[in-house]
């Protein structure tokens, strides 16, 4: 696993994992790892390694996100590479608005969201995505904040709508466990979490019939 920031002596792991993406039932060449730690006073972080380099995008990207002591999304570092393009970014996330600085190839961008208390920020990933199921987050409709890879990774909102449904047992990396469903709706197009009992996702289905499944999952 490729990091941005590498880990440092004083974090705790508290877990990882590494998800293998499908396309109706085969593998796409796709893979998404990641590991979450913590530090003193509560904060933590998660780091991912979305790669896709053996796939006919042939792309990456990492993501190093900092999570305050109420485990809420607090700041995320971000690098992508593709052919002839890198994006570096840095999002700052506060009550009531997110602050985005990257640079494409160099050139800098600034722009800033300003939204109504109460939002929720996300990255696009499955740790990421499926992190609107993990943010003290019932049932009903929210703004959420997020980067749009078709625009460059330019902040863009968007209305999401979460179901929780019923639990169930499954058996994924040759481990048995209960699991609870999550629904997330936006622009008419419903993708399911299915969420074990660290609210981390084992599975996560999309609308367009991509899916991640869960191959390392390790917890403490």
């Amino acid at each position: 696993m490729r990091f941005i920031i590498r880990e440092q002596d004083y974090e705790k792991l508290i877990a990882s994992g590494r998800f293998r993406c499908e396309m109706q039932d085969r593998a796409t060449g796709a893979y998404e790892s990641w590991r979450q730690t913590s530090v003193v006073g509560g904060y933590g972080f998660i780091r991912v390694d979305l790669d896709r380099r053996e796939t006919s995008k042939t792309v990456t990207t990492l993501y190093h996100l900092a999570i305050s002591p109420s485990s809420r999304p607090d700041r995320l570092k971000f690098r992508h590479f593709e052919q002839m393009k890198e994006i570096v970014g840095d999002v700052q996330i506060q009550e009531g608005y997110v602050t985005l600085s990257r640079q494409l190839n160099g050139r800098r961008y600034d722009e800033e969201l300003r939204v109504e208390p109460g939002f929720r920020f996300w990255f696009p990933s499955t740790i990421g995505f499926s992190m609107l199921c993990n943010q003290d987050i019932r049932e009903g409709s929210l703004t959420t904040i997020t980067l749009d890879p078709e625009q460059d990774f330019k902040l863009v909102d968007r209305n999401v709508t979460i179901e929780w449904q019923e639990k169930e047992r499954l058996t994924v990396a040759d481990r048995s466990t209960v699991v609870q469903r999550c629904l997330i709706i936006t622009n008419k197009q419903t993708h399911v979490v299915w969420l074990d009992e660290h609210r981390w996702p084992i599975i996560l289905q999309y609308a367009d019939g991509r899916r991640a499944i869960e191959t390392q999952p390790i917890r403490y």
